[in-house]
């Protein structure tokens, strides 16, 4: 039995895809704003698509079950942002960025670039603010915390055009570079600090 069960799991074939259809009647493999329902369609034994499909709109469903998916989505959409995150503090910038977004009405597909991360470039003005003059500073150099000025800051580039103006500004980009080496050169130091410094599990190298 269990030499059959591995032969089955080893010939087994892909028995459906996921297509997302829009209103203007185009399809996708990604959710989109402009998604009205979405088929499961299945291949016969040939491998090819057969014909048959499965429907589901979420207009059809009842209302708490539709919240109960938005719930299910938003998780594994703002969970997905932080999967490549190498630090707890990398994964919640990323959470909250993504939050932002979706805040904004602005769905990011998989894949596409996200842009320069908020928090971070809310950093970047504050510190391109000091270096002109027009945001007071610690005795280190760093910007003097200011809440509110910050949090308006974090609206005006919680879309993808206000974060697209702050990047045309050489100053705003200059140090939002600046804090992205600065947190390169942490990670890089962290993983040197790690290392054990051996030949162990070198040698088929």
């Amino acid at each position: 039995m269990a030499e059959e069960a591995t032969v089955a799991k080893a010939t087994r074939k892909k028995f459906c895809s996921k297509v997302y259809v829009n209103k203007d009647g185009t399809e996708s493999r990604h959710a989109g704003p402009d998604v009205v329902q979405l088929e499961f369609r299945y291949y016969g034994i040939d491998g090819k698509l057969n014909g048959e499909k499965t429907v589901f709109r979420l207009n059809e469903i009842g209302k708490g079950c539709a919240r109960a998916c938005a719930w299910h989505g938003g998780a594994q959409k703002i969970g997905d942002e932080g999967n490549k995150a190498t630090t707890w503090e990398e994964a919640r910038e990323s959470h909250e960025t993504m939050i932002e977004r979706l805040n904004g009405d602005e769905w990011v597909k998989p894949g596409e670039g996200a842009g320069p991360k908020t928090g971070v470039l809310i950093l970047a003005i504050a510190r391109a603010c000091v270096k002109a003059g027009t945001w007071d500073a610690d005795a280190d150099g760093s910007p003097t915390e200011n809440k509110e000025r910050m949090e308006a800051n974090r609206v005006k580039v919680s879309t993808k055009e206000g974060r697209d103006g702050a990047m045309a500004n050489k100053d705003i980009e200059a140090e939002f570079k600046q804090l992205q080496l600065e947190a390169s050169t942490k990670r890089a130091a962290d993983a040197a600090a790690q290392a054990p410094g051996s030949k162990e599990g070198l040698e088929g190298f």
